[in-house]
């Protein structure tokens, strides 16, 4: 059977987006290790962006409070500008935070993940996480249905 050179799998993989890359690891041996190695950097690029991001929130913040201190609220329109960035900024923390913690519930759930600790570890930050994104279960779709019971008190 021929194959494509590791150097070539590697090139197309790194071009798939994540969210398509996770069920490659299916393909055969090769593609799941370099799946997996790919999915792993991925996984540290997300915790570098979200430190960057964390960071500057800290900093935003210490501008916001030390304008606080120093002008009235609204008497400036460095107000707007650090709401802004704080808001945008607040925004890149959420989106980065939901894609590391998909590519880590993906990965333990295509066996990418050996260690017993760390399964326990992405266990508990994938219920974490959802909790603190939709702590009332708001997030749902029209092809949502409902329980039977639901709607029980009309008919009464």
């Amino acid at each position: 059977m021929n194959t494509a050179p590791i150097e070539i799998i590697e090139q197309i993989i790194t071009d798939i987006p994540t969210h398509m890359l996770y069920n490659k690891c299916l393909i055969d041996r090769t593609w799941y290790k370099l799946v997996r190695s790919e999915l792993y950097r991925r996984w540290t690029q997300c915790a570098i962006k979200y430190g960057n991001y964390f960071w500057e929130q800290q900093d935003l913040n210490k501008s916001w409070a030390e304008l606080a201190r120093t002008i009235g609220p609204n008497e400036n329109p460095a107000w707007s500008i650090i709401s802004t960035k704080l808001e945008a900024n607040w925004t890149n923390l959420r989106t980065t935070t939901e894609e590391q913690i998909t590519i880590m519930e993906k990965m333990k759930n295509y066996g990418m993940i050996v260690d017993e600790q760390e399964k326990g570890i992405i266990s508990y930050c994938v219920s974490k996480a959802r909790y603190s994104f939709d702590p009332w279960g708001l997030n749902w779709t029209w092809g949502h249905e409902e329980s039977p019971d639901f709607y029980t008190w009309i008919n009464e």
